[in-house]
């Protein structure tokens, strides 16, 4: 079975599993879940714009932000204070929280399991 075919295997069972707890599931309940992933969706791509704000300021002679020649491990360094952000009333979202670390940790799940369900099809096929 090919990655592409499993995904959309999954993805079919995912759905399936989805349309039938949806039933059982008040919309007041549903909500949360939904309305939850919106918002970290929101505050995370508010943090990511506020974020290259910061780094171009800290990289642009011009600004009172500027950081100097060949600070970019001060950068990084700045770039997790939290009154920056919140200065721009952006919220503050630590790094586990972030959109990206929860998509990176999403799609490495989905790998593990293909790792997983490859390797128990070869030792299916091996036991035959």
């Amino acid at each position: 079975m090919t990655e592409q075919k499993f995904l959309q295997d999954l993805e079919k069972k995912l759905w399936t599993s989805a349309n039938k707890l949806l039933p059982s599931l008040d919309a007041a309940v549903y909500k949360h879940v939904v309305l939850g992933m919106v918002f970290v969706k929101y505050v995370s791509d508010s943090f990511e714009t506020r974020r290259q704000e910061l780094m171009a300021a800290f990289r642009d002679p011009e600004n009172d932000y500027y950081l100097g020649e060949d600070s970019d491990d001060f950068i990084e360094e700045e770039l997790e204070n939290r009154d920056y952000y919140t200065e721009k009333n952006v919220f503050w979202v630590p790094a586990a929280a972030r959109w990206q670390y929860i998509h990176i940790y999403f799609i490495c799940s989905i790998k593990q399991m293909i790792v997983r369900y490859n390797n128990l099809q070869y030792l299916n096929k091996d036991n035959q």
